[in-house]
């Protein structure tokens, strides 16, 4: 018994260690995460593909800076709301969404947050200016969390769908604390 408790355990701090984003698509559009890192923060893959109305987990052990936007399958590669990430700190995450880029992408990115407790970035809809997004270069709405998992929804979606994904989110992260405790 207590070696498989030791293994559950080492499972556990494997994953709690690894940095991660889970995608949420919200709407019925097949989608492809594009992701661009910072100079010597590769190890990300160049996209993945992300299914409708599914999640997808990106997932990396590095350190790594960058950002990341959606594109509708078989839209244009034109970058509108970006998710803005920093995996480099040991003890904190960075994030945010950004709206610089096309503040008016209903699309893409919606929604950047780690757990219920966090604060979310971004809006459910940019018809209209979010307050809860980087709009200009010199506004202060970076988050930050000690959490390795990042939730991301993407897609147009009714505000119970997005409600759904922050629920899935932090029952999640409540249990993968239960089994920190069980151990």
């Amino acid at each position: 018994m207590r070696f498989s408790t030791s293994i559950i355990g080492a499972i556990f701090a494997a994953c709690a260690s690894a940095n991660s984003i889970v995608f949420n698509n919200l709407d019925s559009i097949p989608k492809t995460i594009y992701f661009t890192g910072n100079d010597n923060m590769g190890g990300s893959p160049a996209t993945i593909q992300l299914a409708a109305n599914s999640q997808v987990t990106w997932s990396t052990s590095a350190p790594w800076i960058g950002n990341f936007y959606s594109i509708n399958q078989g839209a244009a590669n034109i970058p509108g709301m970006l998710g803005e990430v920093n995996f480099a700190d040991a003890g904190v995450v960075w994030y945010d969404v950004s709206a610089i880029v096309d503040a008016t992408d209903n699309d893409g990115v919606k929604q950047l947050w780690a757990t219920a407790a966090d604060p979310i970035s971004g809006c459910t809809d940019y018809s209209s200016r979010c307050a809860n997004a980087y709009n200009l270069p010199d506004d202060i709405q970076t988050k930050s969390t000690a959490s390795r998992t990042l939730y991301c929804s993407v897609g147009k979606a009714s505000g119970s769908k997005v409600k759904m994904a922050r629920d899935h989110a932090r029952d999640f992260m409540a249990k993968l604390r239960e089994m920190a405790h069980a151990v």
